[in-house]
């Protein structure tokens, strides 16, 4: 089933009708366009079940759940973010950060290091596309003055709507999502791997198709998903 539920949609799912069993994820904004692979390969492989992806970005996420909101599987995007959560979670995939570049580069960008005086985006700091930003601004282009203040966004998906719209000349967005949009990006020395985190709820633990599910995950088929939108896979094989 295509979907990209909000969270808001998290809170209207019913039960499921006769034999039929559901799982609501909460997954990291960045997993939009694998998350939808993942949910249809889950559903066609096992009829009678239906996942709900609801995006957002991982900290929100985690305030989401601690506020009660009922998700059985919660996927960051970083694992300070799946520990913020107090779940115990395992990685499930892991990708990289880069530099996307608005259409036409239109601030001649060719080394990440010379951001100086680009109109950039990148994510806040509590979300883990931001710290990661942080620690390449702050490690191998440390030194940059930037000319003007970035625009802060609460998730990747903002972040890659300002370049994809030219709001300003470059973002700092995983690879994934900038091969899904087809932009031109610098990759990025010296920042490390994002790893992808996935966990039960309380809830999901009693949930047989959000257990499958979180499972399924690191299996074969759900890794070459993962591995064909652009991730790093962990193996796993269950």
């Amino acid at each position: 089933m295509r979907k990209a539920a909000v969270i808001a949609a998290a809170f209207l799912v019913s039960s499921c009708g006769a034999g039929q069993q559901e799982a609501v994820v909460f997954a990291a904004s960045s997993l939009n366009g694998v998350g939808e692979e993942l949910e249809e390969a889950f559903e066609l492989a096992n009829p009678g079940t239906e996942i709900t992806m609801s995006y957002a970005g991982s900290a929100e996420l985690v305030r989401h759940l601690a506020a009660g909101a009922p998700a059985d599987v919660l996927i960051t995007a970083d694992e300070i973010s799946a520990e913020e959560s107090g779940l115990d979670a395992r990685p499930v995939a892991t990708g990289r950060l880069v530099l996307a570049l608005a259409q036409g580069n239109p601030a001649g960008l060719t080394d990440p290091r010379d951001v100086g005086s680009a109109r950039l985006a990148l994510c806040a700091p509590e979300v883990p596309c931001g710290r990661l930003a942080r620690q390449f601004l702050e490690g191998p282009a440390a030194g940059q003055e930037l000319a003007l203040e970035p625009s802060m966004e609460s998730s990747v998906t903002d972040v890659a709507t300002k370049v994809t719209t030219g709001a300003v000349d470059a973002g700092f967005i995983y690879e994934a999502n900038a091969k899904a949009l087809g932009l031109t990006y610098l990759p990025l020395d010296g920042v490390a791997a994002n790893v992808y985190p996935a966990a039960l709820t309380s809830r999901g633990a009693d949930n047989e198709a959000a257990q499958a599910f979180y499972h399924w995950l690191t299996g074969p088929e759900a890794q070459e998903i993962f591995n064909r939108h652009g991730f790093e896979t962990v193996g796993g094989g269950e």
